[in-house]
């Protein structure tokens, strides 16, 4: 409680001014022992700057444990908020360096650690896109073998992937998708023209094709298998007009 002097303060009873040399008050109160001087001055808090370098210098882990990147704005926002309290009552808040050391430590893990990932996304999305085509090309090898199976057992290749079903070898034809969960597109053909000598067979051949990861088929990014092999979609063309296409007539159709 602030007083004017130390000879005189106020009656801790009804708040007259006591004479503090008399040491009586009018309403009758004693002074029973030496008045409270004012208390000195409280040092300023620092915990928010302290805790503001702590966590930055523990998210130098980030660079091995990206989690850790999380105390970095921990940093920087216990060190921003300990410099915006000393900046309001100086009296009651210090720290200032430590909070700037926190916040420069803070922002170096965000930047440093934000940039290497950043570098290291397109690889990542790189490896991402090379799995997903791996497991579509296995795919294709998988329905690649049972068109094997179909044509040693009925001579020519399936009008359709349902036709694989004849095959009654438990295995239930389901259709197929790529890793993209796009449907793989089957054709049969016949690479080849009818002479006078020789008639083609029909469905002789076989394509799988899948549209990639942008959806978009005869782009490419395609995955394209023809008579068992993957092929580069972006240097094959498509089947010439001039070949037999699966649309033949009926009773030509291999049974």
């Amino acid at each position: 409680m602030n007083r004017s002097s130390k000879d005189s303060f106020a009656c801790p009873c009804c708040g007259d001014v006591m004479d503090a040399v008399a040491g009586r008050c009018a309403c009758g109160a004693r002074l029973v022992g030496e008045p409270l001087l004012d208390p000195p001055s409280p040092k300023p808090m620092v915990g928010r700057a302290v805790a503001s370098i702590a966590l930055g210098a523990l998210s130098v882990a980030s660079f091995w444990y990206r989690p850790a990147l999380l105390l970095a704005g921990a940093a920087v926002l216990a060190s921003v908020s300990a410099l915006r309290a000393g900046k309001a009552h100086p009296e009651r808040y210090g720290g200032g360096r430590i909070a700037r050391a926190g916040l420069a430590i803070g922002c170096t893990a965000l930047v440093g650690v934000g940039s290497w990932w950043a570098a290291g996304i397109p690889r990542a999305l790189e490896r991402g896109r090379e799995r997903e085509a791996a497991a579509t090309r296995a795919e294709m090898y998988r329905v690649s073998e049972r068109m094997i199976a179909y044509r040693a057992r009925f001579g020519a290749y399936p009008s359709r992937l349902s036709d694989l079903a004849r095959l009654e070898d438990g295995v239930p034809p389901v259709a197929s998708r790529d890793a993209w969960d796009h449907r793989i597109a089957y054709a049969a053909f016949t690479n080849g023209i009818a002479s006078r000598d020789r008639v083609p067979t029909l469905n002789a051949n076989f394509e799988l094709r899948s549209p990639g990861a942008d959806g978009v088929v005869n782009s490419p990014d395609d995955i394209v298998m023809r008579d068992g092999q993957i092929v580069d979609a972006a240097t094959i063309e498509s089947a010439p007009a001039g070949r037999l296409p699966v649309t033949v007539p009926v009773g030509n159709r291999i049974r």
